[in-house]
């Protein structure tokens, strides 16, 4: 009822008396998904007293695969266990194989398709609210509901990625006092994996929700996908990765001392500016000038690649300590996990999340680097990337 309350609401504040037949002139309404404005090539328009938004950016923005056949004006929606279809200028829509009839048949303007928000609610699961004083229609994904549960937004993350260990050789360790010391306030993942072998898709993976093809860990050509710091920025957020050992800021060399490309997920990308590509020796001691989210990758004697599990846990105590003291009255969050186990076809991994916002103790769903990044999108009502779109985001642990 509540839903239904609030899309009668929505068709009621943008009614006007145009034409059933012909589209009103567009108007300056803003389309948003969780808040965050989704930039589309034409505005929402009224047709016949109904709200008609342009499908793709909605669609894609919700994990859906859009296809156009041009020869039979016929586009298909699909994601998982859902599938669309439905033909420009008719009324009737395939959901599932279910026959619906539209108030206004779907149209083009401008190369982009217009169906009825309403429908789109309804059928990808959407909540729509129209916000009269911004003059827009905002849709909220079922997940974003969940998150905002916690009591206010996240306000920094950082991601430290350790290599090549498995749970059984670091949650219990007495080599890592300080990682056991994270589980007393934090959140330990006892069904966490990496998604392959060796260390590079798994970054990859984490960082952009694919291993773009990378099977290896040999130097790649940048790629230009969408990524989780190019998500931040288009949402006016912020992103830094913070390498040990980078000689440089922006250096895109594939090694230099304990510094390796393989284990840097964002210099991989064209579209991440060459100044967020920053030697650890930059990292804030000022924590509330962090970016909205961090990448942290230690060197390799300080990330268990080459040195010892003490060495590691004695890094993480020494460089992020004072950062998690400080996220507990800054609403912030420290996530550590591993880029893959010791290479074995479990590829069982710790996975710590620790914050003022979490739940102490153990969570046994099973959840990899694909779960956290998903997570990290819902946190900052992201579109979600890649294989990210198939999953849920970690929601067992907050607060």
């Amino acid at each position: 009822m509540k839903k239904w309350l609030t899309l009668a609401l929505l068709f009621s504040a943008v009614s006007t008396s145009a034409s059933a037949a012909e589209a009103s002139t567009p108007t300056p309404i803003q389309i948003l998904m969780n808040d965050n404005r989704i930039q589309t090539e034409v505005n929402p328009q009224i047709v016949g007293g109904h709200t008609f938004v342009p499908l793709r950016a909605v669609a894609e923005g919700m994990g859906f695969q859009v296809a156009w056949n041009g020869e039979q004006r016929k586009v298909t929606l699909d994601q998982s266990n859902q599938h669309i279809e439905f033909t420009i200028g008719r009324p009737e829509v395939q959901v599932n194989g279910q026959q619906k009839l539209l108030d206004n048949a779907p149209y083009i303007v401008e190369g982009n398709t217009m169906l009825p928000v309403r429908f789109l609610g309804e059928q990808l699961g959407l909540e729509v609210r129209w916000d009269a004083a911004a003059n827009a229609v905002n849709l909220y994904k079922p997940s974003f509901t969940r998150l905002t549960n916690l009591s206010s937004p996240i306000e920094h993350i950082v991601v430290v990625v350790e290599e090549n260990h498995s749970y059984k050789q670091i949650i219990g360790s007495p080599k890592a006092p300080y990682i056991q010391s994270l589980l007393e306030n934090g959140a330990l993942f006892t069904n966490a994996h990496g998604v392959a072998h060796p260390s590079q898709p798994n970054y990859l993976t984490l960082f952009s929700g694919s291993s773009q093809g990378v099977t290896d860990d040999s130097c790649k050509k940048p790629f230009g996908t969408a990524n989780l710091a190019s998500e931040l920025l288009d949402a006016g957020l912020t992103f830094t990765g913070y390498s040990e050992d980078l000689p440089k800021t922006g250096y895109t060399g594939c090694s230099y001392k304990g510094y390796a490309r393989k284990h840097n997920p964002w210099v991989q990308f064209t579209n991440v500016p060459g100044e967020l590509n920053r030697p650890f020796s930059d990292f804030p001691q000022d924590f509330s000038k962090l970016p909205t989210v961090s990448f942290v990758i230690p060197n390799h004697q300080n990330d268990m690649h080459d040195g010892t599990v003490q060495e590691a846990d004695d890094w993480l105590k020494t460089n992020l300590d004072s950062y998690l003291t400080w996220a507990a009255s800054h609403n912030s969050l420290l996530i550590i996990t591993w880029d893959e186990d010791d290479n074995t076809k479990e590829n069982r991994i710790p996975l710590i999340m620790a914050g003022p916002m979490v739940k102490p103790g153990q969570y046994d769903e099973n959840v990899n680097h694909i779960h956290v990044l998903r997570t990290l999108e819902e946190a900052y009502h992201l579109p979600p990337l890649g294989e990210s779109r198939s999953v849920n985001p970690i929601t067992s642990v907050w607060k």
